[in-house]
């Protein structure tokens, strides 16, 4: 299917969301050095655990660790409102203590989340998670926008493969 049809799609859906009036809804998208992206949509109000959550596993062989010596397999997203911005908050993902030696992106239930960064972002402002660095890693990236700001986004998208 071409990038037109898939964002044509993608478009309509959207489309339909938007006339439902959800326009206030905000996305929020984590992207990774290599490409590999993830999205959540914001909890109304603030949480820990049991709201939406998105992860983003590090490649097999990534030799970053916190401060005590755990390996980090991974790192878990949450995001709420804040007033006018998004609250986005980071978690490292660890293997539970005690757990046998096995590849974890593929054994949740044997991880568990140790926090790392907190940021407060408005919509359309993307924030690079600079904590990572201190552990040898490029820092992922997290973006909020609202579904609005995403359908225009996606609009001129279509508009450029159009004219190409």
């Amino acid at each position: 299917m071409s990038r037109l049809a898939v964002l044509g799609i993608v478009l309509l859906r959207l489309t339909a969301a938007l006339s439902a009036q959800q326009t206030d809804i905000t996305q929020v998208l984590v992207s990774g050095p290599s490409g590999v992206a993830s999205r959540l949509t914001a909890n109304a109000d603030p949480y820990f655990d049991g709201g939406p959550v998105t992860r983003l596993y590090l490649p097999s062989g990534t030799d970053a660790r916190t401060r005590d010596g755990r390996a980090i397999v991974g790192f878990e997203f949450t995001a709420w409102m804040e007033g006018d911005a998004t609250r986005g908050q980071v978690f490292a993902l660890v293997p539970i203590i005690g757990s046998s030696d096995v590849d974890f992106r593929y054994r949740a239930d044997l991880l568990e989340r140790t926090e790392f960064a907190s940021y407060r972002m408005r919509s359309g402002e993307r924030v690079p998670i600079t904590e990572m660095r201190s552990l040898g890693l490029e820092p992922m990236v997290v973006q909020a926008e609202t579904l609005r700001e995403f359908a225009a986004r996606l609009e001129r998208a279509m508009q450029s493969l159009r004219q190409q």
